[in-house]
């Protein structure tokens, strides 16, 4: 690499300004450019939602601001008119190295569709959803639409989250899974396969069926590099490529890009999703037992449900956790969280970890369990999960 590297970044949400602000960090004579087709670049897309019922404003959309990226950081930055249509190779021509961060387009390309993919977007919903009361609402999004549409029935609209089939969600949990968190999740939301060509709403949003601005395999410049939901990702698990909207994971992917500019090896990264449905905040790592089944793996996998330790008491709030590993090799390959309790989200980011690692089950029996005598002591379920699914797999020898 050499010192100093004349660098775009193409994007608009957080992944994009992520990488941007490492990049100055890493080395301030890079003269980096950051291309992008709004005025909020750097929002968080997961943010959206809670802007259209009020409950943020704009410029909570944002980590970093503008003139902090400009004046300070010395970023350069260019606003077109739509980031799905630029010329990748023209770019590439201009530019030492290019990184395209999240940017996807709506798979349904329809007029009465509203992509909510920027700032720009959202504030035109707000002001239809205002204009229309008692609007019916139709988020197309499978999986991915959970979001907005939690956010916006639990704020008294209307909402019908559109799926594509009735087993829209086995790509990340498996049924019996799914089955706690529709029984127990009290959302407010109604779920049903339409075919969008047949529907009658008052608002059509497209949050979900999405696919990435580059197709796969489609062979880009070797100075421009993707990642996020601009591309198909690898998983390190598997090696099998996949498509997401994980904004959790397109940051990661962000840093990794930084990682791998400096030479300094990195572990990758696997699947990840995370969601609040309802009460419920739920999370797949990894692979679920389903998705190892189609790959023709042979599985072994537990589910416990035990309380929630908090302030040193046991809560009326559980967690449902379920781990998956390699029937013969013992490599743990995922887990699957269900709870109303927001430690739930710590124990998503270990479980991560873990998996990262790429241990089998025998030496995950040896991560160390922190006591002190006298002390009430909750076992950390993630082990506890481990544990109980190593002992099940002591019978494949």
């Amino acid at each position: 690499m050499k010192d100093a590297e004349n660098i775009a970044v193409v994007g608009r949400e957080i992944d994009a300004v992520s990488l941007t602000v490492l990049l100055k960090k890493n080395n301030m004579r890079h003269k980096v450019t950051l291309i992008t087709d709004t005025e909020l670049p750097g929002f968080f897309r997961s943010k959206l939602p809670l802007f259209l019922v009020d409950k943020i404003s704009l410029k909570d959309l944002i980590l970093y601001e503008k003139k902090f990226l400009e004046k300070i950081l010395l970023i350069k930055i260019e606003k077109v008119d739509n980031l799905e249509t630029l010329s990748l190779k023209k770019i590439s021509s201009e530019y030492d190295r290019v990184y395209i961060a999240s940017i996807t387009t709506p798979s349904i390309k329809e007029d009465k569709f509203i992509h909510l993919s920027k700032p720009e977007t959202a504030i035109k919903l707000k002001q239809l959803i205002n204009k229309k009361n008692n609007a019916e609402i139709n988020v197309y999004g499978d999986l991915w639409g959970i979001w907005i549409a939690d956010v916006l029935s639990k704020n008294g609209y209307n909402v019908t989250l559109c799926i594509s089939n009735d087993n829209f969600y086995q790509e990340y949990f498996d049924e019996e899974i799914w089955r706690i968190i529709v029984n127990e999740s009290n959302l407010l939301f109604n779920t049903k396969r339409i075919n969008p060509k047949e529907t009658n709403s008052d608002i059509f949003i497209i949050s979900g069926f999405e696919l990435p601005l580059v197709k796969y395999p489609e062979k880009l410049p070797d100075n421009v590099i993707t990642y996020g939901s601009s591309s198909f990702s690898k998983d390190i698990l598997l090696g099998k490529n996949f498509f997401h909207l994980s904004e959790n994971l397109s940051i990661i992917q962000a840093r990794m890009s930084i990682l791998r500019m400096l030479g300094f090896h990195t572990f990758g990264y696997t699947r990840f999703f995370l969601s609040k449905i309802g009460k419920f905040f739920i999370a797949s790592i990894g692979y679920n037992k389903k998705t190892l089944e189609n790959y023709n793996i042979k599985t072994s996998s537990t589910r416990i449900r035990i309380p929630i330790l908090e302030n040193g008491k046991y809560s009326e709030e559980d967690i449902v956790i379920k781990a998956v590993a390699d029937k013969y090799s013992r490599r743990v390959l995922g887990f699957q969280i269900i709870s109303s309790s927001i430690l739930a989200l710590s124990y998503a980011e270990y479980a991560y970890a873990l998996l990262l690692l790429g241990n089998p089950l025998n030496n995950l029996q040896l991560l160390i369990t922190a006591f002190i005598p006298g002390e009430k002591f909750f076992y950390n379920p993630i082990n506890k999960v481990l544990n109980t699914l190593w002992t099940k797999t002591l019978e494949y020898g």
